[in-house]
């Protein structure tokens, strides 16, 4: 149960919305428009606006269509005399493609928002969109979820954390750590409402995919939390089954 917020609350909630908002259009016009490469995450964190994390997960599921290896650095990188040398990627329009680092089993969700989108610049908007809606979803259901007086705190402060640079920056490049540590955390709640199905797909599939969501399962297993270890682990087994056969 969250309170009414106090006055000073409904104020700092303002400003921080105001400020969450002077990053968000710009980084949406960037998303959008990503012949605009002269913006920056933050001032104080320059970042290339060439890099883009979802160019990988895009190359894998073309090349997984194709019936080609994930890894194969050619798909990433061009080739270069020296194989010392820093790695060259290969472009994609004004960005270059990053190579794909993850498990196979990673690649569901990308492959199926690959089939609703076409091309890789709509897949980026719209992984963009799905991102920023997880963790903001994810962070108001977590606020709820606390006592009422720091819930109502952490409710209303709420765009304080998605305007910070490590947000914003990751939000940019495109890469899926955001979208795992909330889907774990929306697990975890699950679990206490009792919907261990669901919790076990979510936190299922980010383990398979990103490994390290699995201490959550040693958590569950410290607490004997046995429903909930063993749909995780149905679910990531799926996923591990399901990309063996398909990729």
């Amino acid at each position: 149960v969250i309170d009414a917020a106090p006055r000073g609350s409904r104020l700092a909630f303002g400003a921080g919305a105001a400020l969450l908002l002077v990053q968000l259009v710009p980084l949406t016009v960037f998303i959008i428009d990503p012949t605009v490469a002269a913006w920056r995450p933050a001032p104080w964190t320059p970042m290339p606006s060439r890099h883009a994390c979802s160019t990988a997960y895009w190359m894998a599921c073309e090349a997984a269509a194709r019936g080609d290896r994930l890894y194969d650095d050619d798909l990433y990188t061009t080739a270069q005399p020296d194989p010392a040398a820093p790695r060259i990627p290969r472009p994609m329009g004004p960005v270059g493609i990053d190579p794909y680092e993850y498990p196979p089993s990673f690649l569901p969700v990308p492959a199926l928002l690959r089939q609703v989108t076409g091309d890789y610049w709509g897949f980026r908007r719209l992984w963009f969109a799905l991102t920023l809606a997880a963790v903001a979803g994810v962070a108001v259901l977590v606020a709820r979820r606390l006592d009422r007086v720091m819930g109502t705190h952490a409710l209303w402060l709420t765009p304080y954390l998605l305007t910070a640079p490590t947000m914003i920056a990751t939000l940019h490049m495109g890469n899926v750590q955001l979208a795992a540590i909330a889907a774990a955390l929306a697990a975890m709640l699950l679990f206490e409402r009792g919907r261990y199905a669901a919790g076990g797909l979510a936190l299922g599939y980010v383990t398979a995919g990103k490994l390290f969501p699995g201490l959550l399962v040693v958590y569950l297993l410290v607490r004997r939390e046995w429903r909930a270890a063993a749909w995780t682990t149905a679910w990531a087994a799926a996923f591990a089954l399901a990309s063996l056969a398909l990729y």
